[in-house]
């Protein structure tokens, strides 16, 4: 394919955006940028927050946040996996944006921040509302990897015009006639991939001096290599030929054989090694006594005593959740297997366990006599929460065959973070909270009866 035409934008201020502010300040310190990788909603959509908080205690000067997609084609295994995992919980692009927004207003994070995800769930969200979202959400810009420079026109635009970079890969069979195309639209950094395939843990990197000389002799915009970096050695690797690394599956490996209540410290430690201030990998049982925490370069220093402790994940506070589904007959089986399906959504989308449950009522429109939907939540568990069943309002002209749900649950989430769920013909009651049948496999990760319509 030709060059493309260049786009007819106002040129990008690359020298001034945060991301490649960060690689000035690591090339200053004579050091290569540390850029660890996220999905967001892995393990679950409060650890991903809690593992990336993490690395930023630990020094890293970029973040790269995965945003969960079903047909990854440049992820290998371990990426892969993180992803289904993710929408099995059924975070979207849409949250991955309120993420970022979280770590920014909640927390105070100014690390740069890129959206790694692919193009067909920006289309779907709408480029420009994309942008606008995502600038005022504090995100510094995407990392497309299905999204070639010759077709970038539109998304780039829009980027320009919200002040966010477009990150775009070269491979080491990439033409010069393409990196030139990379090179001219490129902003923030070039994303360059360290060899044929996909994403993944390798023990060693192939020499890359060539690649990157080819490359840099038509660009000045910071270069990272990503694609089976590893180690701290592979980071000295890099730091000869570019000015970041790309760290993924490595961590993610290495974070997954870690218990769950010390992971984050280990993901704070593994960045720490990656930059040569702490043992790496970090030794069992290392990281509960770590080196004393970086302090963010804007922060004053903190008593010992408040560097020691986890940034929480927010305030807890008691919401409410409501869901609804219909029901084919009324059935005993049917109305068991609609409310399992409604409430193992509602589960899965806002991250509840049990014990977080104060208590959930469930109704039902008067013809639903069969039996008592909170049977579902007993299957599931919910042996110590109260539960209550009650007929809703006889109301003419009202949807029939109708369970609805309300939980009050205790969480960090805020009003806006909570995620209601409709589901089957009950969507038509709010769209905007609807999940069609296809949806609703993906989030369960099980296949589900279809909804079919009442007579």
């Amino acid at each position: 394919m030709s060059a493309a035409s260049p786009v007819a934008t106002e040129a990008p201020a690359t020298s001034g955006s945060r991301v490649a502010l960060a690689f000035a300040r690591a090339r200053e310190e004579g050091r290569t940028a540390i850029m660890p990788f996220v999905t967001a909603g892995y393990p679950t959509p409060r650890r991903s927050e809690e593992w990336l908080l993490a690395l930023v205690r630990g020094g890293a000067d970029l973040i790269e946040i995965g945003v969960p997609f079903s047909d990854p084609l440049a992820d290998g295994a371990t990426v892969q996996r993180t992803s289904q995992v993710a929408l099995s919980h059924g975070v979207t692009l849409a949250d991955s944006v309120a993420m970022t927004r979280r770590l920014r207003e909640k927390h105070g994070v100014s690390i740069p921040l890129l959206l790694m995800g692919y193009f067909n769930p920006m289309l779907q969200y709408g480029l420009d509302q994309l942008a606008v979202d995502s600038a005022a959400a504090g995100v510094d810009g995407f990392i497309v990897p299905d999204l070639p420079a010759e077709e970038s026109d539109e998304l780039l635009s829009v980027c320009r015009q919200h002040g966010l970079d477009l990150v775009f890969l070269l491979a080491p069979t990439s033409t010069d006639e393409r990196i030139a195309n990379v090179a001219q639209r490129a902003s923030g950094f070039i994303y360059c991939v360290s060899l044929t395939g996909v994403t993944g843990q390798r023990d060693q990197i192939p020499d890359l001096a060539a690649y990157l000389a080819r490359v840099r002799a038509q660009t000045s915009v910071p270069l990272a290599i990503g694609f089976g970096i590893s180690t701290p050695d592979h980071v000295r690797q890099v730091g000869e030929v570019a000015d970041g690394a790309v760290i993924a599956s490595a961590m993610i490996n290495f974070l997954d054989t870690v218990p769950e209540s010390e992971q984050a410290a280990a993901a704070e430690q593994f960045v720490r090694g990656l930059r040569g201030d702490a043992p790496f990998p970090p030794a069992a049982g290392s990281t509960a006594t770590m080196a004393e925490p970086r302090q963010s370069r804007d922060e004053s220093p903190k008593p010992a005593a408040e560097v020691s402790e986890t940034i929480p994940s927010g305030p807890v506070a008691c919401r409410g959740i409501r869901g609804a589904t219909t029901i084919e007959s009324n059935t005993a089986e049917d109305i068991q297997e609609a409310t399992t399906d409604l409430l193992e959504t509602m589960i899965r989308l806002n991250d509840i366990a049990p014990e977080d449950v104060v208590s959930a009522i469930f109704t039902t429109t008067p013809e639903i006599t069969a039996a008592f939907p909170a049977l579902a939540a007993r299957e599931l568990g919910w042996t110590e929460v109260p539960l209550l069943c009650a007929h809703e309002m006889n109301v003419p002209g009202a949807l029939r065959g109708v369970v609805r749900i309300l939980l009050h649950v205790n969480t960090p989430r805020s009003p806006a973070e909570i995620r209601h769920v409709y589901l089957r013909e009950a969507r038509a009651l709010r769209p905007e909270w609807g999940y069609d049948d296809a949806q609703l496999t993906d989030i369960l990760g099980r296949p589900t009866s279809p909804a079919t319509p009442r007579p």
